[in-house]
C-alpha cells in the first residue's frame, strides 16, 4: 500500500521528469543563437545566481553566514555529486542539442533509468543481472535508430555525435542519482551545492571556448532560458531529490520513461519536428527496456 510520503513523492518526480521533458526544446529552441558553451553557461549561471541569493538572505535573516548543509557525504563524493549532476549532464546535453533534435536526445535519455539501475548494482558491489544487462545492450541500440536515414532531424549533419553526448548525459546522470541517495541532505542544500559548485565553470565556458553573443533577446528566450535554468535546476532538481529521497532511485527511474514522451510532443508542436515511425520504434524500444528493467 502506497503511504503518504510515496504518494507525495511520486508527485515531486512527476513533476521533475514533466520541467525536464520541455527542457530539451528549450535548449534546442535556444541554439539557434547560442553556442554549446553558452547553453552550458545559461543553465548553470541563473540557477547559481538564484542560489546565492537566497543563502545571502538566510544569512542576513539569521544573523550568520548559512551555508548549504554537507550532510554525512565525504569531500569527494560531494565534488563528484556537483560534477556528474552540474558540470557533466549540462555540458553534454548542451552538446548534443546544438548537434542533433530534440526528440533524438530525448529517447537516448529515457536509457537514464537503465543506467541509474546498472550503476546501482555497480555501487551496491553486486553483479548486474542479465535483464538489467539485455535491457542496457537493447537501450543503447534502439537509440541509434532515429538515425537512420538521416530520421534525426538534427540541425547538422553528425548526428552521431548527438547521440554519443546524449549518452554521456544519461550515464551523468546516472551516476549523479545513485550518489543522491546516499547522501542524507535536504534537497534544497543539494540542489545548492550543485549549482553553486558547477557555476563557477559555467560562467568561464563562452569566454574560454568562445561562440555566438545574442544580439538581443525576445520574450520567448526569457521563457526559454528561464526553463532550461530555473525550471530544470531548481524547481525539477528539488523536486527529483525529494522524490527519490521518498522511494529511492530505482522506483524514481520508473518516472523518467514519461520524460521523451513530452520532450516529442512539444518538438513537434513546438518546433514543428517532424515524429517519424523510427523515431516511434525507438521510443517503444527504449522504454520497453526500461520496462524489463523495472521488474528486476
Amino acid at each position: 500500500m502506497t503511504t503518504t510520503k510515496e504518494s507525495k513523492g511520486q508527485l515531486y518526480l512527476l513533476a521533475a521528469v514533466s520541467i525536464w521533458g520541455a527542457a530539451p526544446v528549450a535548449t534546442y529552441a535556444l541554439g539557434e543563437r547560442f553556442s554549446s558553451s553558452w547553453l552550458f553557461f545559461l543553465r548553470l549561471v541563473p540557477t547559481g545566481v538564484a542560489f546565492f541569493l537566497v543563502y545571502v538572505v538566510r544569512s542576513v535573516i539569521a544573523r550568520k553566514v548559512v551555508t548549504p548543509v554537507r550532510g554525512d557525504i565525504g569531500r569527494i563524493r560531494a565534488l563528484a555529486y556537483s560534477l556528474f549532476g552540474g558540470v557533466a549532464y549540462n555540458l553534454f546535453i548542451s552538446l548534443a542539442l546544438v548537434t542533433t533534435s530534440a526528440s533524438v536526445v530525448g529517447i537516448v535519455l529515457t536509457t537514464e533509468p537503465v543506467w541509474i539501475v546498472f550503476i546501482d548494482s555497480w555501487a551496491r558491489r553486486q553483479m548486474p543481472s542479465k535483464r538489467v544487462g539485455l535491457s542496457l545492450i537493447v537501450a543503447i541500440s534502439a537509440s541509434l535508430i532515429p538515425l537512420i536515414g538521416g530520421a534525426s532531424g538534427g540541425r547538422h549533419a553528425n548526428s552521431a555525435l548527438g547521440v554519443v553526448f546524449a549518452t554521456l548525459a544519461a550515464v551523468s546522470w546516472g551516476l549523479f542519482t545513485v550518489l543522491s541517495e546516499r547522501w542524507n541532505c535536504p534537497a534544497f542544500d543539494k540542489s545548492a551545492q550543485l549549482s553553486l559548485t558547477s557555476a563557477p565553470l559555467a560562467l568561464l565556458a563562452p569566454f574560454v571556448f568562445g561562440g555566438v553573443r545574442p544580439n538581443y533577446l525576445t520574450l520567448a528566450s526569457v521563457g526559454e532560458i528561464a526553463t532550461i535554468s530555473l525550471g530544470s535546476n531548481l524547481v525539477a532538481m528539488v523536486a527529483w531529490i525529494r522524490g527519490v529521497s521518498s522511494g529511492g532511485s530505482q522506483v524514481a527511474a520508473l518516472f523518467l520513461y514519461l520524460q521523451p514522451i513530452a520532450t516529442i510532443g512539444l518538438s513537434a508542436l513546438l518546433l514543428h519536428q517532424s515524429i517519424s515511425a523510427l523515431t516511434i520504434l525507438s521510443l517503444i524500444l527504449v522504454v520497453g527496456s526500461v520496462i524489463n528493467v523495472s521488474r528486476n
